[in-house]
Order: structure tokens, then C-alpha cells, then sequence
């Protein structure tokens, strides 16, 4: 399988990564270099669910479906980022009430969180979502058929 293209550096990133059954992983993403990104997201084990965040190489994933570009950096650091998610509770919080706890539910709040820290504009977290299934829906199949990742950028997230 060929590399997936380089995500420039500078930006914050939602990765979304195929579960191979029409649904995704949601992620934060934070390039390091041309080849790895710190990847925020909360993720399932034995355990129940945790939150992590780790360098991941992304251009030799066979998963990343799409990496959406929500923000740019500036001056902040994988540090301030750190201790800006790692709060975020491993549970439904009212603002998405009625809903089962996933790493979605947890992308949800975290861009909510980076919004009102000012990291990002997202006024709306249901059309960022709506945008990132889309991009992620449509391109699928392609990933499925050998295809690598594609590298966009988010109208409603800047």
C-alpha cells in the first residue's frame, strides 16, 4: 500500500479512521512532522473507555480515511492541548444527552472544549459532524478498494 499524503504542519486536525464496517474512529490530530501526528481520542479496551493521546504514523495507516483540517496551531503546544482534553469525562455529557458514550460523543465535546478556549471557531458541532461523515462516507469505498487517506479542510471549523 503506497503512503497517504503529508498533512502539513500547522494545524489541528479531525482524523476519522474506517472500522472497516461503514463507521469511524474520531480523532484530534496534531502533525509532528511529515510522517506522524500526535493523536488525541478516546478509545475502548477491556477496561472500558480512556483517554489517549500518542504519536501515531499516519501516512502508512490503513485506516485514516480522512484528516480534515478544523484549526491552525499558532503558538500552542501538544502540552496545552493535553491537558485541555485529557479533562473531558469518559461519558454522555448533557449536551449530548440520550446518547451512548463513543469516541464520537468524546470528538463532540472536545471541539466544543477547543471553542471555548478560543483553539477554534466551530459555532456548530452537529455541522462539523455532518461534514466529516460526509467527507468520511464518501470516500470509504475508495480506502476499502486500496485507496490512502485523503487531506481536507473543514467550512465549518476554522
Amino acid at each position: 500500500m503506497p503512503n497517504g499524503p503529508t498533512i502539513p504542519i500547522g494545524g489541528i486536525y479531525a482524523g476519522l479512521f474506517s472500522r472497516r464496517d461503514g463507521t469511524f474512529h474520531w480523532t484530534v490530530m496534531v502533525p509532528l512532522n511529515d510522517t506522524v501526528c500526535e493523536k488525541f481520542h478516546a478509545t475502548e479496551d477491556s477496561n472500558g473507555w480512556r483517554y489517549e493521546h500518542t504519536p501515531h504514523t499516519v501516512v502508512t495507516s490503513r485506516t485514516a480515511c480522512v484528516v480534515v483540517k478544523i484549526a491552525q496551531l499558532n503558538n500552542l503546544t501538544i502540552e496545552y492541548l493535553d491537558r485541555l482534553l485529557s479533562t473531558i469525562p469518559m461519558e454522555t455529557l448533557p449536551a449530548d444527552q440520550g446518547q451512548q458514550f463513543t469516541c464520537r460523543i468524546w470528538f463532540r465535546e472536545a471541539i466544543r472544549r477547543l471553542h471555548k478556549a478560543g483553539v477554534l471557531q466551530c459555532p456548530s458541532v452537529n455541522n462539523l459532524e455532518f461534514e466529516l461523515k460526509d467527507q468520511a462516507s464518501s470516500h470509504y469505498m475508495n480506502l476499502e478498494r486500496g485507496a490512502t487517506y485523503k487531506v481536507l479542510t473543514s467550512e465549518y471549523s476554522k
